[in-house]
């Protein structure tokens, strides 16, 4: 898969969205311990002729979320309005994707999961965005899971932070090519 870009605007939030194929996880994923490519290894050997069925597969077995990395689960199983993502940790919330505040974050997740929803295959991606105040910068695999007749059912969101979230403005125009 070659290298896609998107962008969203909304007044002065920004949102822009690099995909790689998930054959450059090694390439890109420079933290000494992995968790992104071991979480993508893990889905690939839990494929037997099909998506990772939901019972038999779970990233937080084997991931521990804490400072640079969060697992969630979202739960596509209902009507697209009803999608509900799941925190994981601690204080786990449940959080029905359409009450999301940010019209630029609600967008990018909704086009993120249905297309990993509709073509049955994992997503990588770099993330800068802009919204209020805060910036983020990070990198975020979706692993889709199905029920037994192969329907996508969940999307796990594996994200690591690759800088600091910070309140300092970020020149977004000057990382666009």
């Amino acid at each position: 898969m070659k290298e896609r870009t998107a962008s969203f605007y909304f007044g002065e939030d920004q949102w822009h969205c690099t995909n790689f194929s998930v054959a450059d996880i090694a390439m890109y994923e420079k933290h000494p311990d992995n968790l992104i490519q071991r979480a993508y290894e893990a889905w690939t050997e839990a494929c037997y002729g099909g998506l990772p069925v939901d019972n038999q597969f779970n990233p937080n077995e084997f991931l521990t979320a804490g400072e640079e990395i969060h697992v969630s689960r979202v739960e596509t199983r209902n009507e697209l309005q009803n999608f509900e993502i799941f925190e994981s940790g601690p204080d786990g919330q449940i959080v029905r994707l359409l009450d999301l505040n940010n019209p630029i974050q609600r967008r990018g997740i909704l086009m993120e999961l249905l297309e990993c929803i509709e073509t049955h295959q994992p997503i990588y991606q770099e993330i800068r965005k802009s919204t209020g105040r805060l910036e983020e910068h990070y990198w975020r695999l979706l692993l889709p899971v199905a029920d037994t007749n192969n329907n996508v059912v969940d999307v796990y969101v594996i994200r690591r932070q690759i800088a600091a979230t910070s309140r300092k403005p970020i020149d977004f125009a000057a990382m666009v090519p």
